[in-house]
């Protein structure tokens, strides 16, 4: 279902080849031709003759065409098949259900969305800024040496050469390491503050510890040891079910690391 927003751009007419470039009205056009104009369309000189002009309103949720110059043989109001119509094909149905346009993009690009996963990495004189995929595959690095005046503008600046073969294939999303979008609205935000909402969430957010259900004939100094163990592995496991069978046997317990 298409929506006023994607009218703006060039479009060409699948029955006349003609050309259209669609713009935003500016106040003095809305001043003109009324307020409720929200784009106005001029046919390519070098595709039709003579030149077109028409009037786009939104009313209502409703998107007519109204021409204001062209040629007799079109109708002087079309209504846009909202159901029907694409991002990139537009179908206008005149007067009459037969009478009726197809604007299909012109060389229009539809752009995917490639997520950056942002990271930081404290160095001697700075931080390294670390875009990777939410795959985990480093994508490109930029020093920033001092973090706490640089803006998010300018790092997104000293990441282009990193990024520049990305840009002709994709539009990038930013998503810094607590989860936010960073958008436009980020410009002013400095590197620190963007990362330190990232750092808090880290130390406010308690650590998961490994819970351990403790063996027949093992006290919690044991548990203890093995908390602090951080090469625990199914050696270990097997090591305590060994000491369990002992204890049964002998009546003592053995750790065994």
């Amino acid at each position: 279902m298409a929506t006023e927003e994607m009218l703006a751009g060039t479009w060409r007419c699948a029955e006349t080849r003609a050309i259209y470039n669609v713009y935003e009205a500016t106040s003095r056009y809305r001043n003109i031709l009324g307020p409720k104009t929200k784009y106005v369309v001029f046919s390519d000189s070098a595709s039709t003759s003579p030149e077109e002009f028409f009037q786009v309103v939104c009313t209502s949720g409703r998107v007519k065409l109204r021409l204001l110059r062209g040629p007799m043989q079109l109708d002087h109001c079309y209504e846009l098949d909202r159901v029907n119509s694409t991002e990139t094909t537009l179908i206008w149905i005149g007067v009459t259900a037969e009478r009726v346009m197809t604007w299909r993009a012109f060389n229009r690009q539809v752009w995917k969305t490639l997520i950056i996963q942002l990271s930081s990495e404290a160095e001697a004189d700075g931080t390294r800024l670390k875009c990777s995929k939410i795959t985990g595959e480093m994508i490109s690095s930029c020093f920033i040496p001092c973090p706490s005046t640089t803006s998010w503008l300018q790092a997104r600046l000293l990441m282009t050469p990193g990024l520049r073969p990305l840009l002709s294939k994709s539009r990038l999303a930013f998503v810094s390491p607590d989860g936010a979008n960073l958008t436009r609205a980020d410009d002013d935000r400095c590197i620190d503050d963007i990362f330190s909402v990232a750092d808090t969430l880290e130390l406010t957010t308690p650590p998961k510890r490994r819970r351990i259900n403790l063996l027949p004939g093992c006290d919690s100094s044991d548990k203890e040891r093995l908390l602090l163990n951080r090469q625990c592995n199914a050696r270990n496991v097997r090591a305590l079910e060994n000491c369990s069978e002992m204890r049964r046997a002998t009546g003592t317990c053995i750790m065994r690391f």
